[in-house]
């Protein structure tokens, strides 16, 4: 038992502190940044004190770039990280609990009927406007346990519902009714005008936009970039009956579909999609998601089927400290590919950023690592990696700062829970 200890504070130790660390190699590889093992820090612990558990929901402190400190609740008003409109996603951090080393079990019940999870840290999307309470329950060795609790509330979204129709629809209409009933009124026909309406003004806070499930739409737009600070609160969902709606691409080769430059994108949902990014005909798609710049908060990939991209499904935040996303939640998607170029030397999904969760995803064949990660507080569960790149990894954790640089740069990866996730070559 002592051995099966010290081996998990090891494993933790090296991700917390190292500069990079890779999950599930194929071939062998040797990686610079990794082979100078770090010295054992040995940290005495008070544990006289009572067991206490603690929940931490807390966000990235952002700077612009004359390093002032920006007010995420002044800029995205009304939009909290414990009270916003559905589907509403929530990192819970637990791993601040006491004594830390006496703790053998996390237990979170989220207040919804749905499975408990165990973990240091974990996370949870919310569907269903309401109010719930979240409780974590530490237990010791011995069997006691304390507990913290902290309510969410869930909002139902009460802004414009714009409708998209493949059949009935025609992108001269407005969008703001499922059926032509004179004039302009009418549901909009494809995906690139609902796409294409997030580089202006017209979406707000509350709003939706739904694809009629059961139907194929045709997407030939690229490099949209949202408006600039803040463009936020929206959702691209579903409505009627039947299976996923499909989003086909059929535009320039190799573009970035969603590609945002500035600063500001926040509170974004993708629900319930199924994107094909390849139309075989010449036409491939490179990035879907593309945010570059700082401030992306809050972004969510729910139910997401994507087939057969050059590169990343989402490529979040850059590794300065001023480009850091703060909020990137992947639940139950579908990622994969049916072939890969030779030629090319591509990932699946690319994040810089804190407030990383990916639950229970699929992800299937890259040309590189699958995923390539620099993570400040997150939870890693559930989900299964297949067929990285040979020689490649399928999950990379590494520090904030670029390629060489030293393993004790400023930034680094630290309190990722990972766990119950399964990787095959």
């Amino acid at each position: 038992m002592k051995k099966n200890v010290l081996l998990y504070v090891l494993l933790i130790s090296l991700l917390i502190i190292n500069a990079c660390v890779s999950i599930g190699n194929t071939g062998s590889t040797t990686d610079s940044s990794v082979t100078d093992m770090p010295k054992w820090i040995e940290e005495k612990e008070d544990v006289s004190g009572p067991l206490s558990a603690k929940i931490i929901i807390d966000d990235y402190k952002w700077l612009d770039g004359n390093n002032n400190a920006i007010d995420f609740n002044t800029s995205f008003k009304g939009a909290g990280l414990t009270k916003y409109y559905t589907p509403l996603p929530v990192l819970f951090q637990g791993w601040n609990s006491s004594p830390r080393s006496l703790i053998a079990d996390y237990q979170w019940d989220f207040g919804d009927g749905s499975p408990v999870f165990r973990g240091f840290n974990a996370s949870h999307v919310y569907e269903i406007p309401g109010t719930y309470t979240v409780t974590l329950t530490v237990r010791d060795a011995s069997g006691k346990t304390d507990t913290e609790t902290v309510s969410i509330e869930v909002l139902k979204r009460d802004g414009a519902v714009y409708y998209v129709d493949a059949i009935l629809g025609d992108d001269s209409y407005d969008g703001l009714s499922q059926v032509h009933s004179g004039g302009a009124n009418g549901p909009w026909k494809t995906a690139s005008r609902a796409f294409s309406e997030m580089a202006t003004d017209l979406y707000k806070s509350g709003d939706s936009i739904l694809f009629k499930r059961g139907q194929t739409f045709d997407l030939n737009v690229s490099e949209i970039t949202p408006g600039a600070w803040p463009a936020w609160g929206y959702m691209f969902g579903t409505y009627g009956d039947g299976a996923k709606p499909i989003i086909q691409y059929s535009g320039e080769d190799g573009a970035i579909i969603i590609h945002m430059y500035s600063i500001g994108l926040a509170h974004i949902s993708f629900v319930d999609l199924d994107f094909r990014f390849d139309d075989y005909k010449g036409h491939k798609a490179g990035v879907f998601f593309f945010a570059q710049g700082g401030g992306t908060r809050n972004v969510l990939f729910l139910r997401v089927d994507s087939l057969d991209l050059y590169s990343d499904l989402f490529v979040m935040g850059q590794y300065s400290k001023n480009e850091i996303s703060t909020g990137t939640f992947v639940f139950d998607c579908f990622v994969r590919n049916t072939f890969i170029d030779p030629e090319e030397s591509v990932t699946l999904f690319a994040v810089w950023g804190s407030r990383f969760a990916c639950i229970n995803n699929t992800f299937d064949l890259s040309g590189n690592h699958i995923g390539y990660t620099s993570i400040d507080k997150g939870v890693l569960a559930g989900n299964t990696f297949s067929r990285p790149a040979f020689g490649r990894t399928a999950l990379r954790i590494c520090g904030f700062q670029g390629e060489g640089a030293p393993w004790d740069a400023e930034l680094t990866s630290n309190n990722i829970q990972i766990s119950e996730n399964k990787f095959h070559g």
